[in-house]
């Protein structure tokens, strides 16, 4: 898997990290890269990052430095330890800012085997679809709801709604609404997929790369959750440009997203 953008800018590159040993100052880290190496100390509890050697890797992590910063410190300070590898992935010329605004339409290219994504609005989707999911824990059940449309501000769209009976979460009532919304529009070549979760979001336009590269295993050294759904999901996207756009949940702005959360619920709640 790779990521590149739509003139070849972005580019994803593979690294490789090992704890090797538990100093004062904090953990000696070795970063590989095509037979290079870099070596820093990382304070997890201060969070203070030291560059130890000048070459041509340390040069690229400098330039990435909030990428790199990024992995080590969402890790959890109990998962650093001598002996702990994991293999990440850091995007050249990405626009950072872009990317966390959540204003941006983010563009995930599966039309080849070299995945793009970046960020762009230019091309006008085939559908625009509208999903949201709903959890409750006071019963484990849940369901989702999506509305799918021709072109943006139509007032008419097909509506489908569907319960959940072993929901488990939130998160995965979110996902299993995207991946029931892919499932409806098969034959599209391009779709606009508007959602209110940043777990979705996120999930299939950041974290799954390094998933991918790390055998579905997070920088704490645990396996991601809903694995199963998360390879659905990319197995729908194949031969697809989704575009994901974020959206405020429940905002009188956007009343598909209003509408879908009414009948997720709705359903969720049915006794019958």
């Amino acid at each position: 898997m790779a990521g590149n953008g739509t003139s070849d800018n972005i580019k994803l590159h593979s690294l490789f990290l090992k704890i090797t040993e538990k100093r004062e100052d904090g953990y000696l880290i070795e970063i590989k890269k095509a037979g290079k190496t870099s070596r820093v100390i990382f304070d997890p509890e201060r969070k203070i990052l030291v560059f130890l050697d000048e070459n041509s890797l340390t040069n690229f992590l400098r330039l990435h430095e909030y990428q790199f910063r990024k992995i080590l410190h969402n890790k959890q300070i109990e998962t650093f330890y001598p002996g702990f590898t994991l293999n990440f992935v850091i995007w050249e010329n990405k626009n950072m800012l872009d990317f966390n605004n959540n204003k941006k339409i983010i563009t995930f290219d599966h039309t080849s085997d070299d995945i793009k994504c970046y960020v762009n609005d230019d091309l006008k989707p085939e559908k625009y679809l509208y999903v949201d999911g709903s959890f409750l824990e006071s019963t484990g059940k849940g369901a989702i709801a999506i509305i799918v449309k021709d072109n943006e501000g139509d007032k008419a769209g097909l509506i489908y709604a569907e319960r959940c009976e072993n929901a488990g979460n939130s998160n995965r009532m979110e996902l299993l609404a995207a991946i029931k919304a892919l499932e409806l529009t098969r034959e599209n070549h391009i779709v606009r997929l508007h959602t209110d979760s940043r777990y979705v979001k996120k999930g299939i336009t950041e974290w799954i790369f390094y998933w991918f590269v790390n055998d579905w295993t997070t920088a704490n050294g645990t396996k991601a959750k809903h694995i199963a759904l998360w390879k659905h999901f990319l197995e729908l996207t194949q031969g697809k440009i989704i575009q994901f756009k974020w959206i405020k949940g429940h905002s009188d702005s956007n009343p598909e997203n209003k509408l879908c959360d009414y009948y997720a619920k709705m359903i969720a709640r049915n006794k019958d």
